[in-house]
């Protein structure tokens, strides 16, 4: 078994509630190992879809 992210499994969870990208390697997999699908977004709470988010006037440095 192993983690993959669900975005490349073509699962919507984008944070309009769309998929924004799929990998074919990715779903080939599938036919040789169990994978299982994990939004790191939605594992820290945050849900889907959502409103978008952006940083302005941030530094970096903090």
């Amino acid at each position: 078994m192993k983690l993959i992210s669900a975005c490349l499994l073509g699962i919507k969870c984008a944070w309009d509630g769309k998929n924004i990208y799929k990998s074919d390697k990715a779903i080939k997999l599938l036919n040789f190992e169990t994978l299982i699908p994990v939004c790191p977004e939605q594992l820290g709470g945050l849900k889907t879809p959502r409103a978008p988010q952006e940083i302005r006037g941030g530094t970096g440095e903090d």
